[in-house]
């Protein structure tokens, strides 16, 4: 009877310590029940206690459609994935299953919400109009305004052409006397020679 009652003592003393072994998820991110402006890249749970290396968990959305979750990895305490692609708006879910430091097999989940801003029709168009105010207007192109000659200047201009022709037909008259005056010479040659000779008979 006194060795019944002892291991009744034992046990009762040892069940707290017993209890207080089990794992329990203390930390995660995101963080339970949030809610988050942009899709998160990676997924992190921390425990009070180290987990095994076989440990894992899966990302599921509203509809139980499983997500991609690349490099999941135990270290010491901690539970973490990269999140292969942005998610969408809408709550997902975070299953864990882990073994414990006492080797028990534990598993929960932690939720959190997608929310991410998106540009409503009034901003983008507000937008738009902002871009083609700011632009910058297409270059008209330049035209020269046309000079019209006065009277003073078409009587210059009539003027110097007038010169230019006087010129041109002096320098032609030189020209041409230039080119008598040999035949002039032997022209005059030619009598003195013939006078010459009928002297030169009488």
């Amino acid at each position: 009877m006194k060795k019944i009652v002892m291991l009744c003592c034992v046990l009762f003393v040892l069940m707290p310590f017993q209890a207080f072994a089990h794992s329990k998820m203390t930390e995660s991110i995101p963080v339970d029940n949030e809610t988050v402006s942009e899709s998160p890249e990676r997924i992190s749970l921390k425990y009070n206690t180290s987990i095994s290396s076989v440990s894992t968990f899966t990302l599921v959305n509203e509809n139980g459609e499983e997500q991609t979750v690349d490099n999941i990895a135990v270290n010491d305490n901690e539970l973490s994935g990269d999140v292969a692609a942005e998610l969408a708006n809408g709550t997902y879910t975070v299953q864990w299953n882990i073994i414990g430091a006492d080797g028990h097999a534990i598993e929960g989940t932690s939720t959190f919400t997608v929310q991410a801003t998106e540009l409503a029709p009034t901003d983008a168009a507000n937008d738009t109009e902002q871009d083609t105010a700011t632009a910058e207007p297409d270059a008209e192109p330049s035209v020269e305004p046309s000079i019209e000659p006065t009277p003073e200047a078409t009587a210059q201009a009539s003027s110097d052409n007038s010169s230019d022709v006087a010129t041109e037909d002096n320098q032609a008259d030189t020209s041409k006397s230039s080119f008598m005056w040999p035949y002039v010479v032997i022209g005059i040659l030619i009598i003195a020679a013939v006078v010459f000779a009928m002297r030169k008979r009488k």
